[in-house]
């Protein structure tokens, strides 16, 4: 499987003056941070009504791609990430600070495409108690969470093709059972069965050789997770770092 481009790639994308090309870059950009960004809203936003978040992202992509915001980055002066935070908190203000957006002055959304490329109603449903801070949490901190929780989800389904290309789907399996549908409520509370009662279910001869398959399956999730982190970071310590942060938080110990 390809290694897919990095988010500095796709800045390239972005300048690129092919609109086939730049259009495939937002749409990858779109995919991974649209959720982040919508929980970063909701909390820095908080007087506006459940339509305008989706209208406030719409409305910001559609600036992205009319002035090619987001391909003015620079990996020089911090992650991907961080630079898409800052342009889009700056959209938000102009427009509010412009009248040309807010909460009773609604935006002419005709140029951009029917349907737009979001929903928020979607990423509300799918991202559930993950999208409501919690006491400690900053704007930026949420954002970071849900990133993290993307990251995971992207990394699961990598790992997964994985599997099935080599045809050790159980490998998967085991792997979700013990490490994934745990953590399904968010809390981690659900009991774990013993590695024999894991055997027993995935087909393995003995507990001992289903903890060999979970250890080799957390390390390759793992040095999946790790890929993806690091397209955004500036070193691959510090995609390591990010990914002890992921599994910590997202797997079931």
């Amino acid at each position: 499987m390809p290694f897919p481009p990095t988010q500095w790639d796709l800045v390239t994308e972005l300048n690129s003056g092919v609109e086939g090309r730049r259009s495939a870059a937002l749409t990858q950009i779109v995919s991974m941070y649209s959720a982040p960004l919508l929980a970063l809203a909701r909390m820095d936003f908080r007087d506006c009504q459940p339509q305008d978040y989706e209208e406030m992202l719409q409305i910001f992509l559609l600036k992205c791609w009319e002035k090619n915001s987001l391909g003015r980055a620079d990996r020089d002066k911090g992650t991907f990430r961080s630079w898409l935070i800052t342009v889009f908190k700056n959209a938000v203000y102009n427009e509010m600070r412009n009248g040309t957006w807010g909460p009773t002055s609604r935006t002419n959304l005709k140029a951009y495409p029917k349907g737009g490329l979001i929903s928020t109603s979607v990423l509300l449903e799918t991202y559930g108690p993950l999208m409501e801070p919690q006491a400690e949490d900053t704007a930026e901190t949420l954002f970071e969470r849900v990133y993290q929780y993307r990251i995971c989800t992207a990394a699961l389904e990598e790992f997964r093709e994985v599997c099935e290309a080599n045809d050790v789907v159980s490998k998967y399996q085991v792997f979700v059972a013990r490490y994934v549908d745990p953590m399904k409520d968010h809390t981690g509370h659900k009991p774990l069965p013993d590695l024999a009662n894991f055997a027993r279910e995935f087909g393995y001869p003995s507990g001992e050789a289903c903890g060999r398959v979970l250890r080799a399956a957390l390390t390759e999730f793992r040095s999946i997770a790790a890929k993806i982190l690091a397209r955004d970071c500036s070193s691959m310590q510090q995609a390591e770092r990010e990914c002890d942060l992921l599994v910590g938080t997202f797997l079931a110990n």
